[in-house]
């Protein structure tokens, strides 16, 4: 399907919107949308996301969000991409899933394919300490299981009791599939084990002191484990090709 989609008629309320923007709301709306259908035209996809942004703030419609979208993965922000994909098509009217669903989840497995994933493993790490990926904190399966991350840098981060403990910065590449690997240093003053005293034959390799020295090296480290996935880096342009956006 040519162009973006995005029939939008902002002067009617969705049932699924609790309460109804007001008609300066509505106009404000329309600004930032036309705004962004511009900018999105003339491929300046940074304003084009910023203007979609504006007017979904505004008025939360599914047509609006399929624009922001688009927006979104054209920027790189392929995560919150997928995210609103998915939120269309829970939330979209069934005329507008009959009308454009197919085209929606073409998009989507598309953005799907380019993300990367990773599996975050923290050792050292109590029940209460806080992990923080970029700002947002892992929760529940997610410091388990492998999360949906947007291809560029980032930074896993361990938090405890409010301050900063250790953390490690990576990069994922588009279809990447990865595991990051983060070490709690051991609390300041703990008891540490006595080192195992054997008996010596001269070699500095068995002095305890050398091996202290070295377990105090060892302490906070981090490993990026990177897996490339199979497959090509072709870039997807625009959520619907060409990555116009057209309103009517």
């Amino acid at each position: 399907m040519a162009g973006l989609l995005g029939v939008v008629v902002l002067a009617a309320a969705g049932s699924a919107y609790a309460q109804a923007p007001t008609r300066a709301q509505i106009a404000a709306a329309r600004r930032a949308f036309a705004e962004g259908v511009e900018a999105a035209n003339d491929e300046r996809w940074a304003d084009a996301l910023a203007a979609f942004e504006r007017a979904y703030e505004i008025a939360p419609r599914p047509q609006i969000l399929l624009n922001l979208a688009g927006a979104q993965v054209q920027t790189g922000h392929l995560v919150d991409g997928i995210a609103s994909y998915r939120r269309f098509l829970r939330e979209a009217p069934v005329a507008l899933i009959e009308a454009h669903g197919e085209d929606v989840r073409d998009a989507l497995a598309r953005a799907e394919a380019r993300v990367g994933r990773v599996r975050f493993r923290a050792r050292g790490v109590r029940p209460s300490d806080v992990l923080l990926l970029d700002d947002r904190e892992l929760a529940g399966a997610e410091r388990t299981e492998p999360v949906e991350v947007d291809p560029g840098r980032h930074r896993l981060a361990v938090q405890r009791d409010g301050r900063h403990v250790v953390g490690v910065d990576f990069r994922v590449n588009e279809r990447e599939r990865s595991t990051v690997v983060v070490e709690v240093p051991e609390e300041e003053g703990a008891r540490r084990p006595e080192p195992r005293r054997r008996r010596s034959s001269g070699s500095v390799l068995e002095s305890p002191w050398l091996w202290i020295a070295v377990g105090a090296v060892a302490v906070g480290t981090a490993v990026v484990i990177g897996v490339a996935a199979s497959g090509g880096d072709e870039p997807f342009v625009g959520s619907f090709p060409p990555g116009r956006a057209e309103v009517r």
